[in-house]
């Protein structure tokens, strides 16, 4: 048996008909019908009962071609594993993500590793303005990161997650053990650690402690969140208060922090996105795991 006749087999079973199968394989239809009884030779067995209403499986040829299928897909993969080997530099893909956008990347690529062995990812982490530059440069092939404020017309964005952002504590920190609801003034009188002035989730936390109480945040720490696990432990050990997202959740809950609940609507939802050039192609292999990215968000939102 060889492939020639696994895929005239699959193409009978699939149209149901000689003529029909023929056709799409480009060969005659006695030469068709010539490589199905060599393929029936050759295992023992009739695969096809024939009538005039078409071809229908035997049982003995619905065991066949339940492993047939099995074959088939194997012989694909193994083409597909070959051409990503062969492809080399095209298997190298280069990644830009803010602050906590790893975690997408990661469990993508484990996602993907066991069937793509040839993939390799480089990861740069940088903030939004910083991955645009690289992304203008050619450093890195697309990014992973909040929606810019500005969009340059050489790039496109594509949301695959919406974000909330809350306040974090210890758990026995002194506005967790308040009977009544945490107040913007006691906000402000709380110590932070808080990303650069800059930031999204610190510009609506000013603004919203300017409007209720005309103060700003006590800055004691001020970090930009890029090993969120450290800081996270510094809050864990202290009365420090902070920032915390999706993307860095697991981080904090690792750390035992704990949300700071407030009865106001601090921070406005933002979307994570792709952002890609417009004039430039993913390798196939790219592609893979562009998607797989996208999976890896949706499952988290699913389950947030």
């Amino acid at each position: 048996m060889n492939l020639n006749h696994l895929t005239y087999f699959l193409s009978v079973v699939d149209h149901g008909m000689l003529n029909r199968a023929a056709m799409e394989l480009g060969i005659s239809q006695p030469a068709l019908t010539k490589a199905i009884r060599r393929l029936e030779e050759e295992l023992g067995c009739t695969l096809f009962h024939r009538s005039s209403h078409g071809m229908e499986l035997t049982e003995l040829g619905q065991e066949f071609y339940l492993r047939a299928r099995t074959l088939e897909a194997r012989y694909n993969d193994v083409m597909s594993d070959m051409g990503d080997l062969k492809a080399g530099a095209n298997s190298k893909i280069r990644l830009g993500v803010t602050t906590g956008g790893e975690h997408f990347v990661t469990r993508a690529y484990a996602a993907l590793i066991e069937t793509r062995p040839a993939l390799q990812v480089v990861v740069k982490v940088a903030q939004t303005n910083g991955l645009v530059d690289m992304l203008e440069s050619g450093e890195v092939d697309f990014a992973i990161t909040p929606h810019p404020a500005f969009v340059p017309e050489f790039l496109r964005f594509s949301s695959i997650f919406q974000e909330e952002t809350w306040i974090v504590g210890r758990a026995g920190h002194p506005l967790q053990q308040l009977d009544h609801s945490v107040s913007a003034s006691e906000l402000a009188d709380s110590n932070w650690v808080l990303p650069s002035s800059e930031l999204p989730g610190r510009m609506q936390l000013e603004r919203f402690l300017k409007t209720h109480c005309r103060s700003r945040p006590r800055v004691a720490f001020q970090s930009e969140y890029g090993s969120p696990g450290l800081i996270y432990e510094l809050i864990a050990s202290s009365d420090l208060l902070g920032l915390c997202n999706h993307r860095v959740k697991p981080l904090a809950d690792m750390a035992g922090l704990v949300p700071v609940r407030t009865p106001f609507k601090i921070f406005e939802p933002r979307l994570i996105g792709i952002l890609m050039r417009k004039d430039r192609q993913l390798p196939p292999i790219g592609m893979l795991l562009h998607d797989e990215i996208r999976q890896q968000a949706n499952t988290s939102r699913s389950s947030s």
